[in-house]
């Protein structure tokens, strides 16, 4: 019956309630990916990834990083991410059990020519062909979470509250990180762009996207009234709009 109920609108906080670090949805994960690595973490693919994950945050943070449930955050929100991408894509339709494989490792978005997106990258290490089989269960029942959610109706960044999470509040003072409000972020881009909406955007730090989501947003709904047709704004996107992290799950995000 619930699953059969009225889709949830999603928005940043209902996303964060559904899938935060406090749900009871992230604990289970959570427990389960822990179990998981414990099985595989000697395997030579898999303590390459993870050696690199540490080695990208050392730059981030300053220091290595050898925490391994902050890795399993990452594994997770990384994975949330790819299967809210694939829903977008495929019109809420489901996979199988047996097809979260290809969604993880990239192949599913390429059929869509969406590439250097989901690449094998650190956190695809529960692909491992041992512990293969039972993630995908795992993360099959969070593919079926998601489809209580109505992906279409997303209209602002949704993953923001999931992000600011992954850094203690004291630690992002530190680091000077600073999350832009999704008003203020919207108010500064219909300045810049308003005049021409054809000028090029680049945020050097874009974090989970906020900027660029609206960027795009802003593009889409102002050309398409100008008269530019869907497939030269989609060409115009790609090649005017940049973002980038030296953090490796805000760049998947």
């Amino acid at each position: 019956y619930l699953y059969k109920s009225e889709k949830i609108k999603p928005t940043s906080k209902s996303i964060k309630m559904h899938f935060g670090l406090d749900s009871p949805k992230f604990g289970v994960i959570r427990a389960e990916l822990k179990n998981l690595f414990a099985e595989v973490r000697d395997y030579r693919d898999v303590k390459l990834k993870f050696d690199n994950w540490s080695g990208y945050l050392e730059i981030v943070y300053g220091e290595k990083q050898k925490e391994e449930n902050l890795f399993f955050l990452h594994t997770y929100l990384s994975t949330l991410v790819k299967l809210l991408i694939h829903l977008k894509i495929s019109l809420g339709e489901s996979m199988k059990t047996d097809e979260i494989l290809p969604i993880l490792l990239g192949n599913r978005f390429a059929q869509f020519g969406i590439v250097n997106f989901s690449e094998e990258d650190f956190f695809t290490w529960p692909m491992n062909i041992a512990i293969r089989k039972r993630s995908s269960k795992i993360f099959s029942g969070l593919l079926l979470e998601l489809e209580r959610f109505d992906i279409d109706a997303i209209d602002e960044d949704v993953l923001k509250d999931l992000y600011q999470e992954l850094v203690d509040p004291e630690v992002r003072k530190l680091l000077g990180e600073f999350y832009t409000p999704d008003w203020l972020a919207e108010k500064m881009v219909i300045e810049t762009l308003d005049d021409d909406p054809l000028k090029s955007v680049l945020d050097p730090a874009c974090g989970s996207g906020t900027f660029l989501f609206h960027v795009i947003k802003f593009k889409i709904r102002k050309l398409t009234k100008n008269g530019m047709k869907k497939p030269d704004i989609l060409k115009h996107i790609t090649q005017n709009v940049f973002g980038f992290d030296i953090h490796p799950l805000a760049a998947i995000i």
